[in-house]
């Protein structure tokens, strides 16, 4: 399947919606630091080994192996959704997040 990139304006009130604070669901005080180089590094040589397209209203769920990365890209407009994570081996270890707008 060949990757989209999204191509879409900015919805009307985007400068209204940019201006509301964000709500805070993880204490920031917990937070690692990303290795932001090292990701950077890494994405120079990635290479898409596969694709998964989520109709609206439905979902999906997936595996991603150790060492590798995904990518969320909205090829039909700005969508909203959840994102739910969970380690394989230990689901206590888990991110969700609600009204996902990923672009």
């Amino acid at each position: 399947m060949k990757s989209r990139t999204p191509n879409f304006l900015a919805p009307p009130d985007a400068e209204k919606r940019k201006a509301i604070p964000p709500v805070i669901c993880y204490p920031v005080n917990q937070l690692q630091v990303a290795p932001l180089e090292l990701y950077f590094r890494a994405r120079k040589n990635f290479e898409l080994v596969e694709s998964l397209e989520v109709p609206p209203r439905e979902a999906k769920t997936f595996e991603i192996p150790a060492g590798h990365f995904f990518r969320i890209v909205c090829v039909d407009g700005p969508q909203v959704g959840d994102l739910n994570l969970w380690q394989a081996e230990n689901l206590q270890e888990r991110f969700y997040s609600t009204a996902v707008t990923p672009t």
